[in-house]
């Protein structure tokens, strides 16, 4: 089904800082552009740097407070480690940010200041920024694109200015970082090809998604990729500020919460897939924005009007859930306010039938024109060729297949020593929404220490595993199961 736009809620501004309505700068007013292909960081060089960097700093793990979230749902969290031999890029147990406070500004300032130098590092590696991006932005006509840009988010500064003076680097820096893709596809051809090689412009494509559903069954598993700069380069953040719900979030370390994926104490959560329009609304709404106040979604209805807001510059996908209610929706959203709403809805013909969907960085159910990005195509291809999953076992066996040797589904050490061309998985998430359904897993119910020692343990594993942890998050809902896992493939050749 199409759903039209509707207001959604401001972030909430901290005392004396801007107060303009997040909704009412929104210029309806956009110019068309073609959107151009580049890079973000999975160049040959980057991809050898990985190979060769290991890392010196221990990994660390920073505990949730052990209160309960008001939460209605259960989480199994286990972002592990990529392992194999000597020459493997070491990927990290992911950091814990925490925060309760009234203010947005700080939030962003904590946030910023805890993981200063990896932030730092993060911009200072982003080959597209770097070269691309900031270079046009100090152009007269780069000038006037960003501030179109700035006019439109401007009621959304503070804790993008927090985490500036966090980290410190220039707050212009992190906001072009956080319209990466609106900015870089506003920006001429003319200056692309003049300040960017062509082999960099392809984009290190994000993510894929499986989603099971029947009268029984509603689960959503979900990849995590991205180019090497941003591993280790995580956190996941978990927050409360002001009178606003709590929320979990996957974050890139200077990006607002979350790029990834996400939940809040609503019982509202996503998983995102990039996806790219061929023609973009110069000056339109930011999807890092949009995904930023999902997580402030008071229920279903709310996610779904704040998903397919008008004025977006471009779009994205979402896999949306609202766990209370155990619904799973399909939500492709394009620039010019175009969207398409999809409901798994099992009928009672269908009986206890399991429906499987599978969702890479195509646009699948909204006919628009896109970029034939060839890692897509080739991930749907494969999904075809596959038997449609009905288990979550089966599911995590897609998310981690790397049959097509140079456009596999799943990206690690093992599938770029055999010819990867796309960048790497991060971590994978599956969301359970049913009952009961934890038993079915080896479930450790541990301590943050306890649960970081057998992360460890796992670091010289060299067969599949997928690990889980399971926290009480509920309140009021049962035995709801939000499930989170990492899905790991052999370190062996097939």
């Amino acid at each position: 089904m199409n759903r039209a736009g509707s207001t959604s809620r401001p972030l909430v501004e901290p005392p004396n800082r801007r107060t303009d309505n997040f909704n009412s700068h929104l210029s309806e007013a956009g110019d068309v552009h073609s959107s151009a292909l580049h890079g973000d960081g999975g160049s040959a060089e980057e991809v050898e740097w990985a190979r060769s960097r290991r890392a010196t700093e221990p990994a660390t793990v920073r505990s949730p407070a052990q209160d309960e979230m008001a939460a209605r749902v259960l989480l199994l969290l286990a972002l592990a480690l990529l392992c194999c031999d000597a020459h493997a890029l070491e990927m990290h147990v992911e950091e814990v940010f925490e925060f309760d406070g009234d203010s947005h500004f700080e939030f962003g300032r904590q946030l910023g200041a805890r993981f200063r130098d990896k932030i730092q590092s993060r911009m200072r590696l982003n080959t597209k920024l770097q070269t691309l991006l900031l270079p046009y932005a100090r152009t007269p006509l780069g000038r006037d694109l960003l501030d179109r840009y700035l006019a439109v988010h401007n009621a959304t500064f503070p804790e993008l200015e927090g985490m500036a003076e966090g980290s410190d680097l220039p707050f212009e820096t992190l906001f072009v970082e956080n319209i990466v893709e609106e900015y870089s596809n506003s920006i001429p051809p003319s200056f692309q090809a003049s300040e960017f090689p062509t082999e960099a412009r392809h984009p290190v494509l994000r993510c894929s998604d499986v989603v099971l559903t029947s009268k029984e069954m509603h689960v959503v598993a979900h990849n995590e990729d991205s180019g090497v700069v941003d591993v280790n380069r995580t956190a996941i953040v978990i927050a409360r500020i002001a009178d606003e719900p709590k929320f979990v979030a996957y974050t890139y370390l200077g990006d607002l919460p979350s790029g990834a994926f996400g939940f809040n104490d609503n019982g509202v959560a996503f998983t995102l897939n990039f996806v790219q329009p061929a023609e973009i609304k110069v000056g339109g709404l930011g999807r890092g924005f949009i995904s930023r106040n999902l997580l402030m979604a008071r229920d279903a209805d709310d996610a779904i009007a704040i998903i397919t807001r008008k004025g977006q510059a471009a779009g994205h996908n979402f896999q949306l859930m609202h766990v209370p209610t155990r619904r799973v929706w399909n939500i492709e959203v394009a620039s010019f306010d175009r969207h398409a709403v999809i409901e798994y809805v099992a009928t009672s013909a269908e009986g206890d039938t399991v429906t499987a969907f599978f969702h890479a960085n195509q646009y699948q159910r909204l006919q628009v024109a896109q970029p034939p990005y060839q890692s897509s195509l080739h991930r749907l291809r494969r999904y075809s060729e596959m038997a449609p999953p009905t288990t979550i076992a089966e599911a995590l066996a897609v998310l981690g297949d790397q049959h097509d040797r140079a456009w596999p589904v799943f990206h690690d050490l093992q599938s770029h020593e055999r010819g990867d061309l796309s960048g790497w998985t991060l971590a994978s998430i599956v969301f359970n929404l049913e009952q009961g359904k934890a038993s079915e897993k080896v479930a450790v119910d541990a301590s943050d220490s306890e649960l970081a020692a057998q992360l460890a343990l796992l670091r010289s594993t060299l067969t599949s595993y997928d690990i889980e942890f399971i926290r009480q998050l509920g309140k009021d809902c049962g035995e709801v199961i939000g499930q989170v896992a990492r899905a790991m493939r052999p370190c062996v050749s097939e």
